[in-house]
């Protein structure tokens, strides 16, 4: 046990520092009336009643010999035990008892029981003081930052306190990615409304119309890539100028109609049938909509060119 192999150390020689772990000074006596760190001064005579060969028999194969020269009796020797295990009870000696790796299991659960560490890696709680809940897609990197954290023995606290942080700073990233995600599309939409003028609207639709046509996968793919400076690649306005020629094309109509897919000339044909309809039903509502009269003659132009 620990405790055991504190007491074991307290009474091996010491290393040229001419102390043992009492204190005690080579060619000291203590008289085993020990005053302080928790152990009263008694203040009565050391006993005269002890064997002669007390000594002897406390260590019969003579290697703790100069170690209980120093101690006049056995009082003395229970006495600086008690000393001792006053300093493992405060906790004093925690900091200076390295793990038992190469001890026996019921050596590490007790070292690990001393020092406050959960004796499996399913006993640490995680749980943080301002609300903070992990869901489900965190578990698979929480268990594994946990099975590190136990493996080299990380106090509850400190394993709440790092997740605490990663996760924070996780957020913190993300803000940040957002916040220039803004800013980049902000400052590419003012460059392309100064140089396309009327028609960013129409190219804009182009550009919808012809990342449609993608194959779904291919599309999120698409949509979600970034560069190497971390801007999004679609917020680009050189990928927007080529999207534009693209889509110019590959099916110049597709700027009139851009989520019609591949079915182009279909959608226009529905669009038109729908403003005609209105035409011979309600003709003076459609003359009064310019809007719907501007529409119509885009649509007749694309259908055209569709054809």
């Amino acid at each position: 046990m620990i405790l055991s192999r504190f007491f074991n150390r307290y009474f091996i020689e010491a290393d040229g520092d001419g102390r043992d772990l009492s204190g005690a000074a080579d060619g000291v006596v203590d008289t085993g009336i020990v005053g302080g760190a928790g152990v009263a001064d008694t203040g009565k005579a050391v006993p005269t009643d002890w064997p002669a060969d007390w000594r002897a028999k406390m260590s019969p194969d003579g290697k703790h010999t100069q170690t209980l020269d120093r101690l006049a009796s056995p009082a003395a020797v229970f006495n600086s035990y008690l000393a001792l295990r006053q300093k493992y009870d405060s906790g004093e000696l925690k900091s200076s008892v390295p793990f038992p790796a190469a001890g026996s299991a019921e050596d590490q659960a007790t070292w690990r029981k001393m020092h406050d560490i959960p004796e499996k890696v399913e006993d640490y709680h995680v749980k943080f003081d301002d609300g903070l809940v992990l869901g489900d897609a965190d578990k698979p990197i929480v268990d594994d930052f946990l099975k590190a954290a136990h493996s080299v023995n990380a106090a509850p606290e400190q394993v709440n306190a790092l997740l605490h942080w990663y996760y924070d700073t996780q957020e913190k990233n993300l803000a940040a990615r957002e916040e220039q995600d803004n800013q980049f599309l902000s400052a590419s939409e003012d460059a392309l409304r100064a140089e396309w003028g009327g028609e960013y609207r129409t190219n804009i639709n182009a550009i919808k119309g012809l990342i449609s046509t993608l194959p779904e996968s291919v599309r999120d793919l698409f949509s979600n890539a970034r560069l190497g400076d971390g801007n999004a690649l679609i917020n680009n306005p050189d990928m927007a100028r080529w999207l534009v020629h693209t889509s110019r094309t590959l099916n110049p109509a597709a700027t009139v109609v851009p989520n019609a897919g591949a079915n182009v000339a279909g959608a226009i044909d529905d669009e038109i049938a729908g403003i005609e309809k209105l035409m011979r039903t309600d003709r003076k509502a459609y003359n009064a909509d310019q809007k719907m009269q501007q529409r119509l003659r885009e649509l007749y132009g694309a259908r055209e060119r569709a054809h």
